[in-house]
């Protein structure tokens, strides 16, 4: 299968978080990098769009809430010129990609496919996939994209969520 250089931010550096959603541990690399012109923004569950995902009833804010509570947070990226953001490039296929698509919901426009540039350590430039907060969606506020806290609630609950999640 085709190598995809997935770069992940947030919680999704996370080697445990990213080996859940994809469903793989063996031989899975990656390398810290930095993505050029992206800024990194927090995303509250007021500012998640309502949109049906399964009829009208079950929308994607009311599946957050129902799964992360009312004090829901997410990260997200949205381009900005100049900005930067550190994060990881995994080296995943394109059906792992497609699982981390399903999982942020690209299907629904909460995020959107993209393809940027990140920095690795050794200077070199590389084409990344990525996803990005949906076109014209509100966030909370800019966060310093360059040092920051992978997890906005604990990584135990992230994972048990992941487990039960439509993604697997």
């Amino acid at each position: 299968m085709d190598t995809v250089l997935f770069f992940a931010y947030g919680t999704l550096i996370d080697k445990d978080v990213i080996s859940s959603i994809i469903g793989r541990t063996n031989g899975l690399a990656g390398e810290e990098a930095c993505l050029n012109n992206y800024s990194l923004v927090i995303q509250t569950l007021e500012q998640v769009p309502d949109v049906e995902i399964d009829g009208p009833s079950v929308t994607l804010r009311k599946v957050l809430q129902k799964k992360w509570g009312d004090s829901f947070r997410s990260y997200a990226v949205i381009h900005k010129p100049g900005g930067r953001v550190n994060g990881m490039m995994w080296r995943i296929n394109q059906q792992e990609y497609s699982k981390i698509c399903t999982w942020e919901m690209v299907d629904v426009k909460w995020y959107e496919d993209s393809n940027g540039i990140a920095q690795g350590h050794s200077g070199s430039l590389y084409h990344v996939k990525l996803t990005v907060l949906g076109e014209g969606q509100k966030y909370e506020t800019e966060v310093d994209g360059l040092n920051y806290q992978p997890f906005l609630g604990t990584k135990e609950q992230f994972l048990e969520i992941i487990s039960n999640s439509r993604a697997l």
